[in-house]
């Protein structure tokens, strides 16, 4: 099995049918689970890809059709998406057995793509593509072939074990001196949030976040940053860009499960009425600690995930 991360010299990501292209076309040998949409909505047969409640939480689709829709939507961008191939002679039934839709595959919080061995999510697929976040595809392979053919035809791809070995590691912590200035920047935002002085905490911790050398996504410090800017958005309800500070805090590898982050991204999604996806993130901070994550805030947030369950 092997991997490969493609995050720069594209105009965008994820192309799929560029994807496609770069693996010599293969799509069509396999039929396709699409799971955590997101994004799509512009792309002609939406009702392929949304129900009346919003993205569904599956797609079973074949590639000749995947291949039909994308070439339909020519240049098309996938924001987030997990694209699982499985093998003609694989039903759907199989696939989905043992499945309900908060084991599905997902992007965002699956720690598999970013540790050795890496991994494939669904025991009997076979191939995995992922959207992340319009900033980068990941593609994952028990064909080592295909991995090899895509990374020749994108020539900025890299292999996926060498940049976890290479790039994951290096997301830990500055200097101690360059800490303290950070830190002494986030305590004084956090003592004016807490005087509800929203708009002066808001400059200190972008002060703070200016200290940080690029890329800053490699610095663990950025989580407390970005998820107290957060905070700030959540309770003064800009709660989309809540969201934007919230998923910039999951860049660091080490706290793309955290729980809290999980809980407030879903709680975004929920006051946004994005309820398929508040459900998703609000069951993975249930899972990882239960009802207590809840207790600080309102009951509404766990009746709503309890009456989904």
């Amino acid at each position: 099995m092997k991997g490969a991360i493609l995050q720069k010299g594209e105009k965008f990501y994820t192309d799929l049918l560029d994807v496609f292209n770069s693996i010599g076309n293969i799509q069509n040998e396999y039929n396709w689970l699409i799971t955590n949409l997101e994004n799509c909505i512009w792309v002609d047969k939406k009702e392929v890809f949304m129900n009346e409640k919003g993205f569904k939480d599956y797609v079973w689709i074949s590639g000749e059709e995947l291949t039909k829709i994308q070439e339909e939507n020519y240049n098309f961008q996938w924001i987030w998406g997990v694209f699982s191939g499985f093998k003609k002679d694989v039903s759907k039934d199989e696939v989905l057995k043992n499945f309900t839709w908060e084991n599905l595959p997902f992007a965002n919080g699956y720690d598999g793509f970013w540790k050795n061995p890496i991994s494939i999510q669904h025991p009997l697929a076979d191939i995995e593509i992922v959207a992340w976040d319009s900033t980068l595809t990941l593609l994952i392979s028990r064909d080592d072939q295909i991995v090899d053919r895509f990374m020749k035809n994108k020539s900025y791809a890299q292999s996926l074990e060498e940049y976890n070995e290479e790039i994951v590691p290096t997301c830990k912590t500055l200097s101690n001196k360059l800490t303290k200035k950070i830190d002494i920047l986030i305590k004084i935002g956090d003592i004016l949030a807490k005087n509800k002085r929203f708009s002066l905490a808001m400059k200190q911790y972008q002060k703070a976040l200016d200290l940080l050398p690029p890329p800053k996504s490699f610095w663990e410090i950025n989580t407390r940053i970005y998820v107290a800017l957060a905070d700030i958005c959540f309770f003064t309800g800009k709660y989309q860009k809540g969201l934007d500070y919230l998923f910039e805090a999951q860049t660091c590898f080490d706290v793309r499960n955290d729980p809290f982050i999980m809980l407030r991204i879903g709680q975004c999604f929920f006051e946004l009425d994005r309820l398929d996806k508040a459900r998703v993130y609000l069951y993975r901070a249930y899972s990882t600690e239960g009802k207590k994550i809840f207790d600080k805030d309102d009951g509404k947030y766990l009746e709503f995930l309890e009456k989904s369950l």
